[in-house]
């Protein structure tokens, strides 16, 4: 059986047909023009979809979609896009089961996420599991005792809104302290020049090294650590015990057996999840046993669309929330 799969986010935007087993077999990723909103990518998808389905080499059975912003999961309606105007309210999936004839299902994107290093990456075998990227903002989905949990509301996986440092940075949703505010690429790159320019002797060669108090980001960082510079590692020590003390009340919550780490802060590899994985089981109440897991993501800028092709594969055959084309 072969899927079509749609990832839409803000800098690009991908579709690919998928294999039941979540091999990638054919893709195609563009630049997304924000400006062009709505219509633009609508004409997008719609071309690069009808090219897939031609180079396939049997009609995909169904189409899945994972979308950069709020879904209502049960009326199948996006609430809002985070990066482009124009889809509040509007019913995707309705309208490429149209457009291509085909059943489809759409979820957000970090949802999506989750489901397919659940199904293929590195939560497989694992019962239920968290799935976060790590990157301008930290996004999650979760999988609970084998299924997607999204949430009355579907607002479900949220973990990058949830509380962690009192009177903290101020966050994007218009709180103080979010673990967004304090865990995410953004806010780690934003405390390192907050420090550099501080500490300008102690940070120079970091300065040297990304050009500039400005170009300082999460990335610069990391790769000071790895390089043993001093205040670069305490800084990450200290960022990973914030994040560890946030991810082993998550994981103490819902029993998880995995957490799984995608996103730009996640290609520092073990930079950042040796200490980590130390900071997570430090603040775990001492009663729970060491049955949890922290991963990298496994399917790298796939997994949205492996997912995406896992949601179709799951809900477009049963009555729950799949779209039924026109024909």
């Amino acid at each position: 059986m072969i899927l079509l799969a749609v990832d839409i986010g803000g800098t690009n935007h991908s579709v690919a047909l998928v294999g039941e087993d979540g091999a990638v077999l054919e893709k195609e990723r563009r630049p997304t023009d924000r400006a062009g909103g709505r219509r633009w990518m609508l004409r997008q998808l719609e071309a690069t979809c009808r090219l897939l389905i031609e180079k396939a080499p049997e009609r995909p059975a169904a189409c899945g979609i994972g979308f950069g912003g709020p879904v209502d999961f049960p009326k199948q309606v996006i609430q809002r896009s985070m990066h482009v105007g124009g889809w509040s309210g509007f019913r995707l999936a309705h309208h490429m089961a149209a457009v291509l004839g085909l059943p489809c299902v759409m979820d957000n994107d970090a949802n999506t996420a989750a489901l397919g290093e659940y199904a293929y990456g590195a939560g497989r075998g694992s019962r239920s599991m968290a799935c976060l990227t790590v990157s301008t903002g930290v996004g999650g989905g979760l999988v609970l005792n084998g299924e997607m949990y999204r949430g009355p509301r579907s607002f479900a996986g949220e973990f990058g809104h949830t509380p962690l440092v009192p009177g903290g940075p101020p966050c994007a949703c218009g709180s103080r302290g979010c673990v967004e505010s304090v865990c995410s690429g953004d806010a780690l790159g934003k405390a390192a020049r907050l420090e550099a320019r501080r500490r300008p002797r102690a940070w120079s060669a970091v300065l040297r090294q990304a050009g500039g108090l400005r170009a300082i980001e999460a990335k610069s960082v990391f790769d000071a650590a790895r390089r043993g510079h001093p205040a670069a590692r305490a800084l990450v020590l200290r960022y990973c015990d914030d994040f560890g003390r946030g991810l082993a009340g998550l994981i103490a919550l819902l029993d998880l057996d995995c957490v799984v780490l995608g996103g730009g802060v996640s290609m520092a590899g073990n930079t950042l999840f040796a200490p980590l994985r130390r900071a997570i089981a430090r603040h775990m109440p001492p009663f729970l046993p060491r049955a949890w897991r922290c991963l990298p993501a496994a399917l790298g800028p796939n997994y949205v669309l492996c997912g995406a092709a896992q949601l179709a594969l799951r809900y477009t055959a049963s009555a729950e929330c799949g779209v039924r084309s026109a024909e």
